[in-house]
């Protein structure tokens, strides 16, 4: 009887054996919950900096073993949670577990990209309708990467938003239609993401990407006629600019001697050091992909043509080498000629133009609206310069001539000798232009539309509910307004119920994707991540990081709780999380 009133005081008290190791089992949970804390705050730190995270060992206090673990060692200084757990770690006290380990980083990085991928998920879920980006890279490892970004009109801020999301890079065992389409298809549905609402893709200007009969794109259509082929802008304009010097042999030769200036004075650091003495702005070299780079190229030759040429005579008089005295003597009186002068402003005054504009393309933000208008602008006023940039072009060359005191005189030579941006976007033009139509035009350009975003007989939008809505859409506050300041003011007035084909035909064309320069940035990740140093880092791992490192914004918001509660989920631990 005593044991038992005693037994009944600690059970009033809470004071009973299975009460106090419950409290220390709850404790020693809480501490590692506070270890793990650290531990997945670490890993985005690096992540997001493209820094590496192993070295060469896994242990702790060794100096090749890496940002990881030097993290590790650097918060165990001030923080006295892990400053108790590396402790025990090094004694080896307690148990053998300390989630240091590669297998623990690959996991936490895995739950990590996980929790930014359902974070993305939700946002596209709501938005319903969503673009497909893809692109390809060879890695360092001989493996095609392939990138996939999803673009969307979100719905989660204040006001709507365009926005693509990184979805992580698949290996692309073959450079085939086939295999580049079932890829992209078991992603969508490893992501639960359905096709159905796939409103548009876009790809460089790759055959077996945008070939009308067996491209992609195509047997994507087959699958979905509601997925607008759109080509990417910027390659477009790329091409358009590359095929125009290629067809004339001035601007092959001047392009060819702008590389052999640079080739000259770069591979010496003396002659390096002749042509910073005469001149501010240094030459550079080009990507033999995007044109629009070259202006920097010629930037220097354009406004320091004299400059360039006297450190070229420089060079001709200091070298000992004939080569190198011969081609100096070559290339200085190449620039001193009227001719080379004339190509320089010419080409410097181009690809000024083009820059600008293939920079505005490959904006995350930019809409197909937009873009057709910028293209437009950017060729009538190539056009303009066909009339009139000649001659302003020879005057501004005999200047530069006279500033090198050579004669301005063209030598003569011998020498011997796609599915348009437009095209979708007339589809949707009617959203622009509606306050300006009949009645018969809105109703023509209404039904080509709603035939247009139809597949197996389910349109998005009603053809004759919409030319009501347009009828008796409110006075807009500017005649020239873009699809996604259209969807702010039905958003900021609160009509999206009363003009729900409006909404969801606003919504869809500005999901329509312009570029593919979201996915080739992420080609630059890949390349900070698996360089050189970790060629053969993991296939999961890389995804893992390149995901973290550029859906950053979305990682800062994440809960370190949740991605713990993941962690413990995955498997049975040997510490209870």
């Amino acid at each position: 009887m005593a044991t038992w009133k005693e037994l009944e005081v600690r059970l009033a008290k809470g004071l009973t054996i299975d009460k106090l190791e419950m409290t220390l089992a709850e404790a020693e949970r809480n501490r590692w919950r506070e270890v793990l804390t650290r531990l997945v705050a670490i890993i985005p730190s690096l992540a997001e900096r493209n820094i590496a995270l192993r070295g060469s060992t896994d242990t702790l206090n060794k100096p090749d073993n890496g940002n990881f673990f030097k993290e590790v060692e650097l918060m165990a200084k001030f923080d006295p949670i892990k400053k108790q757990h590396v402790g025990r770690v090094e004694s080896g006290t307690g148990s053998h577990t300390h989630y240091l380990g590669k297998i623990i980083q690959n996991e936490l990085i895995d739950s990590i990209s996980t929790k930014i991928l359902e974070k993305i998920l939700e946002d596209i879920k709501t938005s319903k309708y969503f673009s497909i980006i893809l692109d390809c890279t060879p890695d360092l490892s001989h493996k095609e990467q392939l990138s996939v970004v999803v673009r969307i009109v979100s719905l989660e801020e204040e006001l709507p938003q365009i926005k693509e999301h990184f979805m992580g890079f698949l290996v692309a065992e073959e450079s085939t239609r086939e295999s580049f389409s079932a890829l992209i298809l078991r992603r969508l549905q490893e992501l639960n993401i359905p096709f159905e609402d796939c409103r548009g893709q876009s790809y460089d200007n790759g055959a077996n990407m945008k070939g009308k009969n067996k491209g992609v794109q195509a047997r994507l259509l087959q699958l979905n006629s509601r997925a607008f082929f759109v080509p990417c802008g910027a390659h477009s304009l790329n091409l358009v600019v590359a095929d125009a010097a290629k067809s004339s042999p001035d601007a092959i030769s001047y392009f060819g001697y702008v590389a052999k200036l640079f080739k000259l004075f770069s591979t010496s650091t003396h002659r390096w050091y002749i042509l910073l003495k005469h001149v501010k702005t240094t030459l550079k070299s080009w990507s033999e992909t995007r044109w629009e780079s070259r202006i920097d190229s010629i930037q220097a030759v354009r406004y320091q043509a004299g400059q360039v040429r006297e450190a070229l005579l420089e060079v001709r008089e200091t070298t000992q080498d004939p080569v190198v005295k011969v081609e100096a003597q070559s290339l200085a009186g190449e620039i001193g000629s009227y001719r080379f002068s004339i190509c320089t402003v010419i080409w410097y005054d181009i690809l000024n133009k083009i820059q600008h504009v293939s920079k505005q393309m490959q904006s995350p933000s930019m809409q197909l609206d937009v873009a057709v208008d910028i293209l437009k602008k950017n060729r009538d006023s190539l056009d303009g310069y066909r009339n009139t940039g000649f001659s302003s072009a020879q005057a501004t060359a005999k200047e530069m001539c006279e500033e090198m005191n050579v004669e301005a005189v063209i030598k003569q030579k011998r020498l011997r000798t796609t599915k348009r941006l437009g095209e979708v976007n007339d589809k949707f033009g009617v959203h622009l232009n509606f306050p300006n139509m009949s009645k018969e035009e809105l109703l023509e350009h209404c039904q080509t539309l709603s035939t247009a975003l139809s597949h197996d007989g389910q349109p998005d939008i009603d053809c004759i509910e919409l030319v009501l809505e347009m009828q008796n859409f409110p006075h807009l506050p500017s005649k020239n307004m873009t699809n996604i300041e259209l969807l702010t003011f039905l958003h900021e007035k609160k009509l999206v119920e009363i003009f729900p084909n409006m909404w969801v035909a606003l919504r869809i064309s500005a999901t329509l994707p312009v570029t593919v320069a979201a996915a080739e940035r992420s080609f630059s990740k890949l390349k900070l991540i698996k360089n050189y140093l970790r060629s053969t880092k993991a296939q999961e791992r890389l995804s893992g990081l390149s995901v973290i490192s550029i859906n950053h914004v979305v990682s800062q918001k994440l809960s370190y709780d949740d991605i713990i509660d993941d962690f413990a989920a995955r498997k049975a631990r040997r510490v209870r999380l």
